[in-house]
């Protein structure tokens, strides 16, 4: 799958201030219409942290090298342009892969874990994309997406990964976005079926095959999946 160069669509979700696209946009799809977010935080915070890594790798702050023994994550002399970019990049320096997923996004109590998805509501909020909605009991606050906003971020997403004609061309903004999502399959399929029309396919196996291929057109967001289902697998056993 190839991707192409296509102008953004989407430029309310940030004013410049807010660098993580990626992580924005994820953010916005996996809003339902009832203000809820399609997965638990414990599951939607490795895809922000993958998407946040796929945008520093975009923006040239990170690079990948072989040390002799594994392919490990190296910061560059560029600086980030905002503090959430800046804070996974400093998590990443030095290390594998598996290592800083597991360190930004699994081992919170370690301290190292960083916290994108309040930041991301807040800037978010402020730019007018979302709407914080104060709620009583259990559910504190619910956050509802700007309508025709969430249809420009996920109306993409939808054409790559269950539209009726399978479109071979995927803009590289997309295919970070569907790769991220893909971090968690659990995700990525919600987000099909939550927003898709009734026309389209929601197929898990379709959504499945199609994400795969959008996925390898983003090596790090691949590598971050494997290593998310590594370090599962290992839990389980």
């Amino acid at each position: 799958m190839t991707t192409t160069a296509t102008p953004e669509t989407t430029d309310r979700t940030t004013d410049g201030t807010l660098a993580s696209l990626t992580a924005a946009r994820l953010l916005v799809a996996s809003i339902d219409p009832r203000g809820r977010t399609l997965v638990v935080h414990q599951q939607l915070r490795p895809a922000l942290v993958a998407a946040t890594m796929i945008d520093a790798e975009r923006a040239g702050l990170l690079v990948t090298a072989f040390d002799g023994r594994h392919t490990v994550l190296r910061r560059t002399p560029e600086t980030a342009s905002d503090g959430l970019l800046a804070a996974v990049v400093d998590g990443c320096d030095g290390r594998t892969v598996q290592s800083a997923v597991n360190r930004l996004a699994l081992s919170t109590w370690s301290g190292g874990a960083v916290d994108l998805r309040r930041p991301l509501l807040e800037l978010l909020a402020a730019d007018g994309v979302l709407r914080r909605e104060p709620r009583g009991g259990l559910a504190r606050e619910r956050w509802f997406a700007d309508p025709e906003v969430q249809r420009l971020v996920v109306a993409p997403v939808l054409t790559a990964l269950c539209g009726d004609v399978v479109d071979e061309t995927v803009d590289p903004g997309t295919a970070a976005l569907v790769a991220a999502a893909a971090v968690s399959t659990q995700l990525v399929h919600r987000i099909v079926r939550t927003h898709a029309p009734a026309t389209c396919s929601t197929s898990p196996r379709v959504v499945r095959r199609r994400a795969a291929r959008v996925l390898e057109a983003e090596p790090l967001a691949l590598a971050t999946h494997r290593a998310l289902a590594a370090m599962m697998g290992a839990a389980a056993a």
